[in-house]
């Protein structure tokens, strides 16, 4: 099922330990080393999650709605769905995100 930026961020702030530099890192959303690549997968979830975007960033299946990550291409239209929806992911964080979420 597909989250939401915010459900995302919130998921960050689990009590996970994260230390750069010696520094205890109390929250990554918000830590200078981190807040910038939280905020860009946030707006690829928002992208995911936006009726306007909904068709080239995900599929339905089962009952519910995915990621296009996780599309098993069976069909050249399929190949080129997850393909279209790899290239937002790819415009969206300058190319720097090469695993989508």
């Amino acid at each position: 099922m597909l989250r939401t930026g915010k459900e995302h961020l919130e998921s960050l702030r689990d009590g996970r330990v994260v230390y750069i530099g010696g520094e205890k890192v109390d929250d990554v959303t918000t830590h200078p080393a981190f807040r910038n690549a939280a905020a860009t997968v946030a707006a690829i979830y928002d992208m995911k999650a936006d009726p306007a975007s909904r068709d080239t960033m995900s599929y339905q299946e089962d009952g519910g709605r995915h990621s296009i990550y996780f599309l098993r291409p069976r069909s050249r239209d399929d190949l080129q769905r997850r393909m279209l929806g790899h290239r937002r992911i790819a415009d969206c964080s300058s190319g720097k995100v090469v695993r989508g979420q």
